[in-house]
């Protein structure tokens, strides 16, 4: 026996609510990470530059103890880099799905109850589909299939996601590279 619209209706959102815990946790992880990220690249850089600021590059036992705190310091922040990426990812994981299956929900209802798949349509990631193949295929009458639903939610991730959830690890780590080669070349240039 087919779902009722008001069944229909319920499930819809209840997913969109559990979609939206899941997304709050995966800002709340995101935050974390910068906080803690940038707090490691304020440390880790105080170490490179504090022998030449304090000892005038003269000491060698101070260049030495930032040298190993400046590398303790980047396996820190390569470490807790690598493995925050892996829980934002699985994060954004678990949001996609749950879009995926409000899409899903949504196709069965009257296309003017399709408010969250509208707004997907109309926020640009359709995957492989233009604009006006994405509005023919998800707000009409036709079925979608759970393949046209995985283009629209994650053929194309928005531009906020590929910058956070790719570069902005990269980057975080290029800086703590580039600071670590900074503390050992700094004494060769002098």
């Amino acid at each position: 026996m087919a779902e009722t619209i008001q069944a229909l209706q319920a499930r819809r959102d209840a997913l969109l609510q559990m979609s939206i815990w899941q997304d709050d946790l995966l800002q709340s992880y995101r935050s974390i990470n910068l906080v803690l990220q940038a707090f490691l690249l304020a440390v880790l850089a105080a170490l490179v530059a504090f022998p030449s600021a304090v000892a005038s590059g003269e000491n060698a036992i101070s260049h030495f103890l930032t040298a190993v705190g400046a590398c303790a310091v980047t396996g820190v922040i390569f470490y807790t880099n690598k493995n925050m990426r892996q829980i934002i990812l699985g994060r954004g994981e678990d949001v996609s799905h749950l879009h995926k299956r409000v899409v899903l929900v949504e196709n069965m209802l009257p296309v003017p109850d399709r408010v969250f798949t509208e707004f997907k349509v109309a926020q640009g990631g359709h995957g492989d589909f233009t604009l006006e193949e994405a509005k023919e295929r998800f707000l009409t009458n036709q079925s979608v299939t759970n393949e046209d639903v995985k283009k629209l939610i994650t053929g194309r991730l928005g531009f906020a996601r590929r910058v956070i959830d790719r570069n902005l690890f990269i980057g975080i780590c290029v800086a703590a590279s580039l600071l670590i080669c900074a503390k050992f070349m700094i004494p060769l240039l002098r």
